[in-house]
């Protein structure tokens, strides 16, 4: 996906106790997640997330605790699923095109403009 909805008045709610790391964290695994369209790898965590010090590999863990189901497949959120299943589903119904529709003709081919001849102008 190259855009997905948030929902602002619910992502701050349910992250207004994030410390700034673990926010930091939180915003990179959702989007890759989105981007992707698949869960977190196992192992790939703190690399997603770019987290490189101590702390922000704790912050990192607390959040995929708190926010992240783990799977066999790697770590699940399960807004992000819904969101994902959703475009899908719109892109499906999208490629079918509208029944009710009659196909689109191409639009006719613009006319040809003639080039207006120039003035000479008359040397005398």
């Amino acid at each position: 996906m190259i855009y997905y909805r948030r929902y602002v008045k619910a992502f701050i709610g349910d992250t207004q106790a994030l410390s700034m790391a673990e926010q930091g964290g939180y915003d990179r695994l959702l989007d890759h997640y989105y981007e992707t369209e698949t869960p977190i790898p196992l192992g790939r965590e703190m690399i997603i997330a770019r987290a490189m010090t101590a702390a922000e590999r704790k912050a990192v863990t607390a959040v995929l605790e708190r926010f992240f189901w783990r799977g066999k497949d790697g770590w699940h959120n399960k807004r992000a699923d819904h969101e994902i299943a959703m475009a899908n589903k719109a892109r499906a119904n999208g490629a079918k095109g509208d029944p009710n529709q009659p196909p689109q003709k191409p639009p006719p081919n613009p006319p040809q403009k003639t080039p207006k001849p120039q003035k000479t102008q008359n040397p005398n």
